[in-house]
């Protein structure tokens, strides 16, 4: 059993951001933990297996399993806890796998640990949980490395590393959060067969209410705050620029190939091998329309919206002609780049790794200002930066902190304001609202229409979520394999899932 009793948790100076949490979690059960963006859910994950935030007070409570208390335990007898009896799936799952080793490595090393299996039999187990949470067919198998997968399969990944060292418990963080609705399915159902083979206790933490009421036994909001029914299918009203079908795009994309280098393997005496990810990739982009990506895991979604803003030199081939507002970014370099880049910015799928750790909040916003906007004032600057922080829900007093002492939802947030700070074109959104809960997903897409209507910015919206895609959107490309096989109308996608 592991019991959570008057948990207490407070930043320095700050009110409790967790006040008096109680709840417990039986093997073979599915709790789910569930509060707005913000309330310290994700706090709460890595206090329960020993790890907050170095900053982060427990003013009161216990961690108790099988009756000892976690948190008055030394560090020798946690480290013999995590792992092999309470493991966890962090919610950032890319910066929880390590950069510089194949991710058979890392399966190998966590089985090793705390498992019996060695040698050969702990690379068997590895390679069959690869197979387990549907990443069988990656081409490098176990000798890749985390860059080389989309965010969905860096999920999987984080996933797979969290189960291979067979825990009694597992803490889930927005497990499925970048994943999409088929993948989702396949890894809570195994999360289910274990719980039925291994009797498996489960602490999901999510915003997803339909998640929660098909897998959780018993839910528990956090305390303190109120819990918003989820509005993601909210209907937004369609900009005026939007209606303008006949405007010439400010987004052309043609022909675009990309192909990363194989991590081993020549073809000839000098020439690389590579494996290409993008196939001939088309598409135009209107001012002031939306269109949605769409696609499972692995499809190379996270690659195309990473050509187009041009943040793939040095790491893959990139062929084919990606145009902003008439200027050839493939074709610019040095200060003309940079002049570009000021018309097209991106939110990143995983916000905490789109923050430099060194630096506040602030100091990020204003160094992209200064880079892309040295036209404006630092008193206009300034004045833009308190205005858009406001516009998308966060509290001015947050860009003292850095990036690890907010949630993912509020970094979220903050990163979209870094990017309609600059007043670009055209914004590359890579699952925009995949940590926010369903009241937060509802104000940022009305946010981004009202933008629209204002700006007519230009959204390149890449989401697996179809209520995203059905409040968002004026038109959809699907991609698969690298290709889009469709290109349509949002209603005629809509008819399409329905039927």
């Amino acid at each position: 059993m592991l019991h959570v009793e008057g948990l207490c948790l407070a930043w320095p100076g700050q009110p409790r951001v967790v006040d008096g949490l109680d709840l417990r979690l039986a093997r073979g059960q599915t709790v789910a933990l569930v509060g707005p963006s913000g309330c310290g859910k994700s706090l709460v994950a890595r206090t329960l297996i020993g790890l907050p935030p170095p900053a982060l007070r427990i003013e009161a409570g216990s961690v108790r399993l099988d009756g000892v208390d976690l948190l008055d335990e030394p560090l020798a007898a946690l480290q013999r806890v995590r792992g092999r009896r309470i493991g966890l799936v962090f919610q950032d799952a890319g910066g929880s796998l390590n950069p510089v080793r194949a991710i058979g490595a890392q399966l190998v090393e966590s089985i090793e640990t705390h498992t019996t299996a060695r040698g050969a039999v702990a690379h068997q187990q590895a390679a069959q949980w690869l197979a387990r949470v549907g990443l069988a067919d990656l081409p490098g198998g176990l000798r890749t490395y985390a860059h080389q997968l989309s965010g969905g399969q860096q999920q999987r990944v984080a996933i797979a590393l969290a189960l291979a060292c067979q825990p009694d418990f597992l803490i889930a963080d927005e497990p499925t959060s970048a994943l999409d609705t088929a993948t989702q399915g396949r890894v809570l159902d195994l999360l289910r067969g274990l719980q039925r083979e291994r009797g498996l206790g489960l602490l999901l933490i999510s915003h997803d209410a339909a998640l929660v009421a098909r897998y959780a036994d018993a839910v528990v909001r956090m305390p303190g705050v109120a819990v918003s029914a989820p509005a993601r299918s909210a209907a937004v009203p369609v900009s005026a620029a939007a209606e303008a079908a006949d405007s010439a795009p400010v987004l052309q994309v043609r022909d675009l190939r990309v192909a990363y280098p194989l991590s081993v393997g020549w073809r000839g005496a000098w020439r690389p091998a590579y494996r290409e990810v993008l196939h001939g990739v088309s598409f135009r982009l209107a001012p002031g329309r939306t269109l949605a990506l769409v696609g499972p895991s692995g499809s190379g979604k996270t690659t195309a919206a990473q050509a187009v803003v041009q943040l793939l030199a040095g790491r893959a081939r990139v062929e084919g002609v990606v145009e902003i507002a008439g200027v050839a970014l493939h074709a610019v370099r040095g200060a003309a780049l940079r002049r570009a880049r000021a018309s097209v910015q991106m939110v990143f799928q995983d916000a905490l790794a789109a923050f430099d750790p060194r630096l506040t909040l602030a100091e990020s916003l204003a160094e992209g200002l200064q880079a892309l906007r040295p036209e404006w004032s630092a008193a206009e600057r300034l004045g833009r930066t308190r205005a858009m922080v406001a516009r998308v829900g966060l509290d001015e007093a947050l860009l003292g902190r850095r990036p690890h002492a907010l949630s993912g939802g509020q970094l979220q947030r903050c990163a979209l304001a870094r990017a309609l700070v600059i007043a670009p074109q055209v914004l590359v959104c890579d699952e925009p609202t995949a940590s926010l809960d369903g009241q937060a997903q509802a104000q940022l897409l009305a946010l981004l229409r009202s933008l629209q209507r204002e700006t007519g910015v230009a959204l390149l919206c890449i989401t697996h979520d179809p209520a995203v895609v059905a409040a968002l959107a004026d038109g959809v490309a699907v991609l698969e394999g690298g290709r889009i096989v469709a290109c349509q109308p949002v209603a005629a996608f809509s008819r399409a899932r329905a039927g």
